[in-house]
């Protein structure tokens, strides 16, 4: 099947256009975090929290949304932690409260 011409080109053109990825602003501190998973001073888990909290602090809390959150429950969950269970209800709760006033904001400014 013949390619249309340009199509490579289009696409290089939009990966070229994207701002600086998370991976090239905080390159020194991953490969710090790798090299030290390497050396065995942390595990992968460790290494993983600690980019996450490099992404959550980048991203203003990203990592705190409703996808983490179900994320940790079902872990929780998994390991039958019942303090983690509790917790991870609790984050949800207050998600869900925030979500309800900001909904509840946007529709009386809408009025």
């Amino acid at each position: 099947m013949a390619e249309k011409p340009g199509f490579l080109s289009k696409a290089k053109n939009t990966v070229d256009r994207r701002p600086k990825s998370f991976h090239q602003a905080n390159k020194e501190k991953i490969d710090a975090i790798r090299s030290q998973v390497k050396a065995g001073k942390l595990t992968k888990q460790q290494a993983y929290e600690q980019i996450a909290a490099l992404f959550a602090a980048q991203h203003k809390g990203n990592f705190h949304g409703r996808y983490f959150i179900f994320k940790e429950l079902k872990t929780a969950v998994h390991k039958n932690d019942k303090a983690g269970i509790q917790s991870a209800l609790k984050k949800l709760d207050e998600h869900l409260k925030t979500s309800n006033q900001q909904l509840a904001k946007n529709l009386s400014t809408q009025r």
